[in-house]
């Protein structure tokens, strides 16, 4: 009888340990598509830059930064999207990063956001001053605010401030 009660508890102990182990790797990887959603945003983000510097302070499209020579489309799709890299003139439709239409220069104008929902954890918002802010939500906004000041903004993965 005493062996039965050990067999159960074995079972019973590997049967929890799987799903413990399981829910960790899942957490796992939903933080590395999430930091890989940072890194697409940084790159977008010094293409902005660039492409501002070039063209007289002008805020460019997601076409005008796709086009730029040495870009690489797979910036423009999140890790979290189920969407396919296309061309660079049809862009507008399946980038998962939207450039909000705003003139302020502030730092605290947004000027990419993504609008992937990262599993229903919240997304990121990159701002003129180069920093970043992860803010939780439930639902994608198709309309983002262009200026924001929630959440906890950091430094670009790769600027200086980062260092």
């Amino acid at each position: 009888m005493k062996r039965f009660f050990v067999i159960i508890i074995i079972i019973a102990c590997s049967i929890l340990a799987v799903v413990i182990f399981s829910e960790l790797q899942a957490n796992a990887i939903r933080r590395a598509f999430r930091s890989g959603c940072a890194n697409n945003m940084a790159q977008i983000g010094r293409l902005y830059c660039l492409y501002s510097l070039d063209n007289s302070e002008q805020r460019p499209s997601l076409h005008d930064l796709a086009s730029l020579t040495n870009c690489n489309l797979q910036w423009f799709v999140c890790p979290f999207s189920q969407n396919q890299t296309g061309t660079a003139e049809s862009i507008e439709t399946w980038s998962s990063y939207v450039l909000p239409k705003n003139n302020s220069t502030s730092a605290n104008s947004i000027i990419v956001y993504c609008k992937e929902n990262h599993a229903g954890l919240g997304s990121w918002y990159m701002y003129n001053d180069g920093s970043m802010c992860w803010t939780n939500r439930t639902e994608i906004q198709e309309n983002a605010p262009t200026n924001h000041s929630s959440g906890t903004r950091e430094p670009a993965a790769g600027s200086l401030d980062a260092q």
